[in-house]
Protein backbone atom coordinates (compact mmCIF):
# COMPACT_ATOMS: atom_id res chain seq x y z
CA UNK A 1 0.00 0.00 0.00
CA UNK A 2 2.78 2.48 0.58
CA UNK A 3 3.96 2.08 -3.26
CA UNK A 4 0.63 2.76 -4.13
CA UNK A 5 0.47 5.78 -2.42
CA UNK A 6 4.14 6.57 -3.59
CA UNK A 7 2.90 5.85 -7.27
CA UNK A 8 -0.10 8.19 -6.74
CA UNK A 9 2.33 11.18 -5.37
CA UNK A 10 4.64 10.50 -8.46
CA UNK A 11 1.32 10.18 -10.90
CA UNK A 12 0.59 13.81 -9.48
CA UNK A 13 4.11 15.29 -9.89
CA UNK A 14 4.37 14.87 -13.28
CA UNK A 15 0.84 15.58 -14.52
CA UNK A 16 0.34 17.06 -17.63
CA UNK A 17 -0.25 21.12 -17.82
CA UNK A 18 1.26 21.29 -13.91
CA UNK A 19 1.90 19.06 -11.01
CA UNK A 20 -1.53 18.34 -8.66
CA UNK A 21 -1.85 19.70 -5.01
CA UNK A 22 -3.89 17.26 -2.72
CA UNK A 23 -5.56 19.32 -0.33
CA UNK A 24 -4.98 18.11 3.50
CA UNK A 25 -8.59 16.14 3.58
CA UNK A 26 -7.04 13.52 1.60
CA UNK A 27 -5.52 12.33 4.96
CA UNK A 28 -8.98 9.92 5.49
CA UNK A 29 -9.84 6.83 4.33
CA UNK A 30 -12.92 8.05 2.46
CA UNK A 31 -10.42 9.25 -0.35
CA UNK A 32 -9.28 6.02 -1.28
CA UNK A 33 -10.59 2.80 -2.99
CA UNK A 34 -8.74 -0.47 -3.86
CA UNK A 35 -9.16 -0.93 -7.68
CA UNK A 36 -9.91 -4.37 -9.58
CA UNK A 37 -5.92 -5.23 -9.40
CA UNK A 38 -6.27 -4.96 -5.70
CA UNK A 39 -4.03 -1.37 -6.03
CA UNK A 40 -4.93 1.56 -3.70
CA UNK A 41 -6.18 4.36 -5.66
CA UNK A 42 -7.10 8.36 -4.87
CA UNK A 43 -10.35 8.73 -5.88
CA UNK A 44 -11.33 12.56 -4.84
CA UNK A 45 -10.37 14.47 -7.38
CA UNK A 46 -12.42 17.60 -6.35
CA UNK A 47 -9.66 17.40 -3.35
CA UNK A 48 -6.58 17.97 -5.83
CA UNK A 49 -5.56 21.67 -7.47
CA UNK A 50 -3.62 22.01 -10.65
CA UNK A 51 -0.83 24.42 -9.67
CA UNK A 52 0.40 27.31 -12.01
CA UNK A 53 4.51 28.02 -12.67
CA UNK A 54 6.39 28.47 -10.77
CA UNK A 55 5.76 25.59 -8.58
CA UNK A 56 7.20 22.74 -10.55
CA UNK A 57 6.98 19.84 -7.65
CA UNK A 58 4.06 18.74 -5.55
CA UNK A 59 6.14 15.44 -4.85
CA UNK A 60 7.15 15.84 -1.31
CA UNK A 61 3.58 17.63 0.03
CA UNK A 62 1.65 15.13 -1.16
CA UNK A 63 4.17 12.36 0.32
CA UNK A 64 3.39 14.13 3.27
CA UNK A 65 -0.45 14.12 3.40
CA UNK A 66 -0.51 10.24 2.18
CA UNK A 67 2.21 8.92 3.83
CA UNK A 68 2.04 10.71 6.52
CA UNK A 69 -1.65 11.62 7.21
CA UNK A 70 -3.19 8.54 5.68
CA UNK A 71 -0.15 6.18 6.56
CA UNK A 72 0.50 7.42 9.61
CA UNK A 73 3.71 7.49 9.53
CA UNK A 74 6.32 9.15 11.92
CA UNK A 75 8.19 11.67 10.57
CA UNK A 76 11.48 10.46 11.45
CA UNK A 77 10.09 6.72 9.12
CA UNK A 78 12.62 6.10 6.56
CA UNK A 79 9.87 5.18 4.32
CA UNK A 80 7.74 8.66 4.35
CA UNK A 81 9.97 9.11 1.11
CA UNK A 82 8.67 8.92 -2.37
CA UNK A 83 11.88 10.56 -4.43
CA UNK A 84 14.18 7.65 -3.85
CA UNK A 85 14.44 6.12 -7.26
CA UNK A 86 12.59 9.07 -8.87
CA UNK A 87 14.33 12.19 -9.08
CA UNK A 88 16.95 10.63 -10.91
CA UNK A 89 15.11 8.86 -13.61
CA UNK A 90 12.48 12.21 -13.94
CA UNK A 91 15.88 14.19 -14.05
CA UNK A 92 16.77 12.05 -17.20
CA UNK A 93 13.36 11.92 -19.11
CA UNK A 94 9.93 13.13 -17.82
CA UNK A 95 8.00 11.65 -20.52
CA UNK A 96 9.30 8.05 -19.30
CA UNK A 97 7.85 9.07 -15.86
CA UNK A 98 4.62 9.92 -16.84
CA UNK A 99 4.53 6.75 -19.33
CA UNK A 100 5.49 4.95 -16.68
CA UNK A 101 3.26 6.59 -14.27
CA UNK A 102 -0.37 6.58 -16.00
CA UNK A 103 -0.71 3.09 -16.48
CA UNK A 104 -4.19 1.84 -17.22
CA UNK A 105 -4.50 0.89 -13.36
CA UNK A 106 -4.40 4.42 -12.91
CA UNK A 107 -5.92 7.32 -13.73
CA UNK A 108 -5.39 8.25 -17.59
CA UNK A 109 -3.14 11.75 -17.96
CA UNK A 110 -5.20 14.12 -19.71
CA UNK A 111 -4.85 13.94 -23.55
CA UNK A 112 -5.12 17.95 -23.94
CA UNK A 113 -3.62 20.70 -21.83
CA UNK A 114 -5.30 22.56 -19.12
CA UNK A 115 -7.05 26.11 -19.79
CA UNK A 116 -9.08 28.69 -18.66
CA UNK A 117 -11.92 26.21 -19.06
CA UNK A 118 -11.07 23.49 -17.27
CA UNK A 119 -10.92 23.46 -13.43
CA UNK A 120 -9.14 20.87 -11.15
CA UNK A 121 -8.97 17.97 -13.32
CA UNK A 122 -11.10 15.01 -12.31
CA UNK A 123 -12.27 11.88 -14.77
CA UNK A 124 -16.08 10.74 -14.23
CA UNK A 125 -15.94 7.03 -12.79
CA UNK A 126 -17.24 4.87 -13.68
CA UNK A 127 -18.04 6.20 -17.47
CA UNK A 128 -21.61 6.15 -17.55
CA UNK A 129 -22.85 4.39 -21.53
CA UNK A 130 -26.59 5.35 -21.69
CA UNK A 131 -27.08 8.83 -20.31
CA UNK A 132 -30.29 10.33 -21.64
CA UNK A 133 -30.81 14.32 -21.71
CA UNK A 134 -33.52 15.72 -19.38
CA UNK A 135 -34.68 18.52 -21.28
CA UNK A 136 -36.85 21.46 -18.86
CA UNK A 137 -37.96 24.59 -21.09
CA UNK A 138 -36.13 27.45 -20.91
CA UNK A 139 -32.67 25.92 -19.87
CA UNK A 140 -31.24 25.68 -23.63
CA UNK A 141 -32.14 22.27 -23.80
CA UNK A 142 -32.92 22.89 -27.34
CA UNK A 143 -29.14 24.26 -27.98
CA UNK A 144 -28.15 20.87 -26.13
CA UNK A 145 -30.60 18.36 -27.80
CA UNK A 146 -28.58 19.81 -31.41
CA UNK A 147 -25.32 18.85 -30.30
CA UNK A 148 -26.46 15.21 -29.43
CA UNK A 149 -26.49 13.19 -31.97
CA UNK A 150 -29.86 11.21 -30.07
CA UNK A 151 -31.44 14.53 -29.30
CA UNK A 152 -34.89 13.68 -30.00
CA UNK A 153 -37.84 12.24 -28.66
CA UNK A 154 -37.62 8.34 -27.45
CA UNK A 155 -41.18 7.74 -29.34
CA UNK A 156 -39.10 8.37 -33.14
CA UNK A 157 -36.21 6.14 -34.49
CA UNK A 158 -32.83 7.29 -33.30
CA UNK A 159 -30.37 8.15 -33.92
CA UNK A 160 -32.53 11.37 -35.13
CA UNK A 161 -33.57 11.53 -38.40
CA UNK A 162 -30.76 13.45 -40.48
CA UNK A 163 -28.34 12.58 -37.84
CA UNK A 164 -27.14 9.17 -38.87
CA UNK A 165 -23.93 10.51 -40.75
CA UNK A 166 -23.51 14.32 -39.24
CA UNK A 167 -20.45 15.37 -37.93
CA UNK A 168 -20.56 16.26 -34.02
CA UNK A 169 -17.01 17.54 -33.67
CA UNK A 170 -16.51 20.66 -32.02
CA UNK A 171 -19.20 23.52 -33.43
CA UNK A 172 -20.02 20.52 -35.88
CA UNK A 173 -16.88 20.79 -37.75
CA UNK A 174 -13.82 18.13 -38.09
CA UNK A 175 -12.90 16.22 -35.40
CA UNK A 176 -14.03 13.04 -33.25
CA UNK A 177 -17.77 13.28 -31.73
CA UNK A 178 -18.16 14.92 -28.41
CA UNK A 179 -18.04 12.57 -25.36
CA UNK A 180 -21.17 13.52 -24.37
CA UNK A 181 -22.83 13.04 -27.53
CA UNK A 182 -21.37 9.41 -27.76
CA UNK A 183 -22.69 8.43 -24.60
CA UNK A 184 -25.79 9.91 -24.40
CA UNK A 185 -28.82 7.63 -26.11
CA UNK A 186 -32.14 9.31 -25.15
CA UNK A 187 -33.78 12.59 -24.65
CA UNK A 188 -36.99 13.65 -22.58
CA UNK A 189 -39.47 17.18 -23.31
CA UNK A 190 -42.66 17.09 -21.83
CA UNK A 191 -42.99 13.47 -20.80
CA UNK A 192 -42.07 11.08 -17.55
CA UNK A 193 -38.64 10.05 -17.53
CA UNK A 194 -37.95 6.37 -17.00
CA UNK A 195 -35.44 6.04 -14.12
CA UNK A 196 -34.35 3.16 -14.56
CA UNK A 197 -33.68 3.15 -18.11
CA UNK A 198 -30.91 4.96 -18.16
CA UNK A 199 -27.19 4.72 -16.12
CA UNK A 200 -26.93 8.62 -16.10
CA UNK A 201 -29.62 11.72 -16.79
CA UNK A 202 -28.47 15.40 -17.95
CA UNK A 203 -30.62 17.33 -16.86
CA UNK A 204 -30.56 20.94 -18.21
CA UNK A 205 -30.56 23.59 -15.97
CA UNK A 206 -30.98 26.77 -15.06
CA UNK A 207 -32.10 29.56 -11.88
CA UNK A 208 -35.95 28.30 -11.22
CA UNK A 209 -36.70 31.77 -10.97
CA UNK A 210 -34.78 33.29 -14.45
CA UNK A 211 -36.90 30.36 -15.51
CA UNK A 212 -39.92 30.92 -14.98
CA UNK A 213 -39.85 34.41 -15.93
CA UNK A 214 -38.23 33.76 -18.97
CA UNK A 215 -41.35 31.58 -19.14
CA UNK A 216 -43.46 34.30 -18.52
CA UNK A 217 -42.17 36.35 -21.41
CA UNK A 218 -41.83 33.61 -23.74
CA UNK A 219 -45.93 32.77 -23.80
CA UNK A 220 -47.32 36.42 -23.05
CA UNK A 221 -50.06 37.15 -25.76
CA UNK A 222 -47.70 40.94 -26.53
CA UNK A 223 -45.06 38.28 -26.85
CA UNK A 224 -46.16 34.74 -28.55
CA UNK A 225 -46.04 35.76 -32.21
CA UNK A 226 -42.64 36.29 -32.08
CA UNK A 227 -41.02 33.82 -29.88
CA UNK A 228 -43.47 30.60 -30.79
CA UNK A 229 -45.69 30.64 -33.98
CA UNK A 230 -47.00 27.31 -33.16
CA UNK A 231 -48.87 28.23 -29.82
CA UNK A 232 -49.75 32.07 -31.64
CA UNK A 233 -51.80 29.61 -34.16
CA UNK A 234 -53.35 27.39 -31.53
CA UNK A 235 -54.58 30.35 -30.12
CA UNK A 236 -55.70 31.87 -32.97
CA UNK A 237 -57.21 28.52 -33.94
CA UNK A 238 -59.49 28.29 -30.50
CA UNK A 239 -60.24 31.57 -29.20
CA UNK A 240 -64.02 32.07 -29.12
CA UNK A 241 -64.08 28.19 -29.46
CA UNK A 242 -65.00 27.66 -25.07
CA UNK A 243 -61.50 26.41 -24.80
CA UNK A 244 -60.62 25.64 -21.28
CA UNK A 245 -56.94 26.23 -21.83
CA UNK A 246 -57.49 29.19 -23.64
CA UNK A 247 -59.74 30.71 -21.25
CA UNK A 248 -57.01 29.97 -18.31
CA UNK A 249 -54.51 31.56 -20.47
CA UNK A 250 -56.62 34.77 -20.82
CA UNK A 251 -57.10 34.97 -17.37
CA UNK A 252 -53.87 34.42 -15.77
CA UNK A 253 -52.74 37.16 -18.10
CA UNK A 254 -55.25 39.49 -17.41
CA UNK A 255 -54.62 38.46 -13.86
CA UNK A 256 -50.67 39.26 -14.71
CA UNK A 257 -50.00 41.89 -17.61
CA UNK A 258 -46.22 41.85 -16.68
CA UNK A 259 -43.30 40.10 -14.55
CA UNK A 260 -43.45 42.90 -11.79
CA UNK A 261 -47.31 41.96 -11.30
CA UNK A 262 -46.86 38.41 -11.69
CA UNK A 263 -43.93 38.69 -8.44
CA UNK A 264 -45.86 41.11 -5.83
CA UNK A 265 -49.38 39.51 -6.70
CA UNK A 266 -48.67 35.70 -5.56
CA UNK A 267 -50.18 36.19 -2.11
CA UNK A 268 -53.33 36.12 -0.48
CA UNK A 269 -56.45 34.40 -1.29
CA UNK A 270 -57.76 36.56 -4.26
CA UNK A 271 -59.01 34.48 -7.43
CA UNK A 272 -55.50 35.71 -9.11
CA UNK A 273 -53.45 35.04 -6.40
CA UNK A 274 -54.75 31.24 -6.44
CA UNK A 275 -54.54 31.11 -10.11
CA UNK A 276 -50.62 32.15 -10.11
CA UNK A 277 -49.70 29.88 -7.50
CA UNK A 278 -51.22 27.15 -8.97
CA UNK A 279 -50.03 27.90 -13.00
CA UNK A 280 -46.75 28.62 -11.52
CA UNK A 281 -46.21 26.10 -9.56
CA UNK A 282 -47.23 23.65 -12.85
CA UNK A 283 -50.72 22.85 -11.35
CA UNK A 284 -52.71 20.02 -13.20
CA UNK A 285 -54.59 21.86 -15.56
CA UNK A 286 -50.82 23.64 -17.11
CA UNK A 287 -49.75 19.70 -17.92
CA UNK A 288 -51.61 19.71 -20.75
CA UNK A 289 -52.16 23.17 -21.86
CA UNK A 290 -50.35 23.98 -24.81
CA UNK A 291 -49.97 27.26 -23.71
CA UNK A 292 -48.37 26.96 -20.04
CA UNK A 293 -47.12 23.88 -20.18
CA UNK A 294 -43.54 24.96 -19.23
CA UNK A 295 -44.48 26.04 -16.15
CA UNK A 296 -45.37 22.33 -15.05
CA UNK A 297 -42.60 20.55 -16.98
CA UNK A 298 -40.42 21.49 -14.24
CA UNK A 299 -38.09 20.18 -11.62
CA UNK A 300 -40.25 18.73 -9.54
CA UNK A 301 -41.72 16.78 -12.58
CA UNK A 302 -38.05 15.69 -14.07
CA UNK A 303 -36.16 15.41 -11.71
CA UNK A 304 -38.08 14.71 -7.85
CA UNK A 305 -38.40 11.01 -8.56
CA UNK A 306 -34.96 10.57 -10.11
CA UNK A 307 -33.38 11.87 -6.82
CA UNK A 308 -35.79 9.42 -4.62
CA UNK A 309 -34.53 6.68 -6.97
CA UNK A 310 -31.13 7.50 -6.54
CA UNK A 311 -30.52 7.69 -10.13
CA UNK A 312 -27.04 8.93 -11.45
CA UNK A 313 -27.26 12.93 -12.15
CA UNK A 314 -25.29 15.38 -13.97
CA UNK A 315 -26.07 18.62 -14.61
CA UNK A 316 -25.29 21.29 -17.56
CA UNK A 317 -26.14 24.89 -16.08
CA UNK A 318 -27.20 27.67 -18.77
CA UNK A 319 -25.79 30.30 -17.04
CA UNK A 320 -22.45 28.72 -17.40
CA UNK A 321 -23.00 26.46 -20.48
CA UNK A 322 -19.66 27.02 -22.35
CA UNK A 323 -17.83 25.81 -19.87
CA UNK A 324 -19.56 23.55 -18.21
CA UNK A 325 -19.94 21.59 -21.98
CA UNK A 326 -16.25 21.73 -22.39
CA UNK A 327 -15.79 20.61 -18.83
CA UNK A 328 -18.25 17.84 -18.96
CA UNK A 329 -16.36 16.13 -22.17
CA UNK A 330 -13.39 16.37 -20.38
CA UNK A 331 -14.25 14.69 -17.36
CA UNK A 332 -15.63 12.01 -19.55
CA UNK A 333 -11.88 11.75 -20.62
CA UNK A 334 -12.90 13.28 -23.87
CA UNK A 335 -11.92 16.17 -26.18
CA UNK A 336 -12.53 19.98 -25.21
CA UNK A 337 -15.66 20.14 -27.48
CA UNK A 338 -17.32 23.59 -28.03
CA UNK A 339 -20.99 23.54 -27.92
CA UNK A 340 -22.25 24.32 -31.71
CA UNK A 341 -25.53 26.86 -31.70
CA UNK A 342 -27.51 29.12 -29.04
CA UNK A 343 -30.74 29.21 -28.76
CA UNK A 344 -32.77 32.15 -30.52
CA UNK A 345 -32.57 35.36 -28.99
CA UNK A 346 -35.81 37.29 -28.86
CA UNK A 347 -34.57 39.55 -26.10
CA UNK A 348 -34.72 42.97 -28.28
CA UNK A 349 -38.11 41.94 -30.50
CA UNK A 350 -40.15 41.79 -26.95
CA UNK A 351 -43.01 43.63 -26.18
CA UNK A 352 -42.97 42.84 -22.77
CA UNK A 353 -39.44 42.21 -20.98
CA UNK A 354 -38.28 42.50 -17.95
CA UNK A 355 -38.33 45.66 -16.37
CA UNK A 356 -34.54 47.81 -17.21
CA UNK A 357 -33.17 47.68 -13.98
CA UNK A 358 -34.36 43.82 -13.50
CA UNK A 359 -36.62 42.53 -10.49
CA UNK A 360 -36.67 44.77 -7.70
CA UNK A 361 -35.33 42.92 -4.61
CA UNK A 362 -39.24 42.78 -3.19
CA UNK A 363 -40.34 40.67 -6.53
CA UNK A 364 -37.84 38.63 -6.49
CA UNK A 365 -38.08 37.31 -2.96
CA UNK A 366 -41.51 36.97 -3.30
CA UNK A 367 -41.15 34.56 -6.16
CA UNK A 368 -38.26 32.59 -4.49
CA UNK A 369 -41.41 31.89 -1.64
CA UNK A 370 -43.82 31.21 -4.92
CA UNK A 371 -41.56 28.84 -6.12
CA UNK A 372 -39.83 27.54 -3.00
CA UNK A 373 -40.53 23.83 -3.91
CA UNK A 374 -38.74 24.15 -7.36
CA UNK A 375 -35.92 25.44 -5.61
CA UNK A 376 -35.26 22.74 -3.50
CA UNK A 377 -35.84 20.22 -6.01
CA UNK A 378 -33.33 22.43 -8.66
CA UNK A 379 -30.59 22.43 -5.43
CA UNK A 380 -31.00 18.67 -5.26
CA UNK A 381 -30.07 18.16 -8.85
CA UNK A 382 -26.88 20.22 -8.38
CA UNK A 383 -25.91 18.74 -5.15
CA UNK A 384 -26.27 15.42 -6.95
CA UNK A 385 -24.33 16.34 -10.55
CA UNK A 386 -21.82 14.18 -10.71
CA UNK A 387 -19.95 16.33 -13.44
CA UNK A 388 -19.74 19.59 -11.35
CA UNK A 389 -16.94 20.28 -8.68
CA UNK A 390 -17.84 21.14 -4.92
CA UNK A 391 -16.88 24.71 -6.11
CA UNK A 392 -19.46 24.88 -9.41
CA UNK A 393 -21.93 23.25 -6.96
CA UNK A 394 -21.33 26.10 -4.37
CA UNK A 395 -21.52 28.55 -6.94
CA UNK A 396 -24.83 27.63 -8.04
CA UNK A 397 -26.15 27.54 -4.68
CA UNK A 398 -24.69 30.97 -4.10
CA UNK A 399 -26.12 31.97 -7.11
CA UNK A 400 -29.50 31.41 -5.72
CA UNK A 401 -28.71 33.03 -2.20
CA UNK A 402 -28.04 36.49 -3.14
CA UNK A 403 -30.89 36.36 -5.98
CA UNK A 404 -33.52 35.15 -3.33
CA UNK A 405 -31.27 37.35 -0.78
CA UNK A 406 -30.86 34.91 1.54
Amino acid sequence: DLEDLRDIARQYDAFPGGPLLMSGDNIYPHQYMRNKAGRLRHIDFDMVEQMPPPVSSTLEKNCAVMLGGFARLKRHDSRLNCSSGYREESNLNITKISERVFTSSTVPPHPHPINNYTRPPFIISPLPTNMALVHLGKTAGSTLSLNLRHGCHMFVKHPCRGNENRNYGTNGGPGKESSVSQLTKGYYHFNLVPVNKHDGYIISSRNPIDRVVSAFLYVHPSNVAITTKHRAHFLKRNRGKENLFVEEYDMFFECFPDVSALAMNLVGDSNCAKLGRNIIGGGNSTMKSEMLNHFSFGYKFYASDLLVAGSRIFALRQEHLVTDWINFNLRLGGEPHEISGTNKDFKDKLEVKIPPGGLSKEERKCLCVALADELKVYLGVIDAADNLTKEEKKESRREINDGCFI
